[in-house]
């Protein structure tokens, strides 16, 4: 079901394309992305999601992890492992059914992903204002409980 490894590279690469886009709450198109429509359009884009995946973060979460992508929790000790291509996700409470936020792994030290926004984000110049962009951010030290999907493993 999932992907030949060379993907990965494409997911990485289109993904840094968009770098510097704005965030837009909602956004799932290169105009603007949110977190979740940025991982949607890539991970799409490279034949991982289908039509009718729950596009939120939550959803990609459980869709990948219900459909055999390697999975798991994903701590400071951890971080040596992870491939790029993955994903990781952030929850605010530590449950993982509260998911809030996705990125694109870049290293095992960063990722790249819509964020600095929020609901309020809805145009450019809100954006703007808020830094709320496609930007390269550290995995580890924000604050939240993570784990990781591998879509090109199982």
């Amino acid at each position: 079901m999932f992907m030949p490894l060379y993907r990965r590279d494409w997911a990485v690469e289109i993904a840094m394309r968009f770098f510097g886009t704005f965030y837009s709450w909602g956004g799932d198109d290169p105009s603007a992305f949110d977190c979740s429509g940025l991982s949607g359009e890539v991970y799409t884009s490279v034949g991982i999601f289908p039509r009718g995946v729950d596009m939120t973060a939550a959803g990609q979460y459980a869709w990948l992890k219900k459909n055999g992508a390697k999975c798991g929790e994903l701590t400071e000790m951890a971080l040596h492992t992870i491939t790029p291509g993955s994903l990781v996700f952030f929850s605010k409470t530590g449950d993982p059914a509260n998911i809030h936020h996705v990125e694109i792994v870049l290293n095992n030290s960063l990722s790249v992903g819509a964020s600095g926004g929020g609901s309020s984000t809805t145009t450019k110049e809100i954006a703007i204002q808020q830094n709320a962009f496609v930007k390269v951010r550290p995995i580890y030290g924000r604050g939240f409980k993570m784990w990781f999907a591998d879509p090109f493993e199982s």
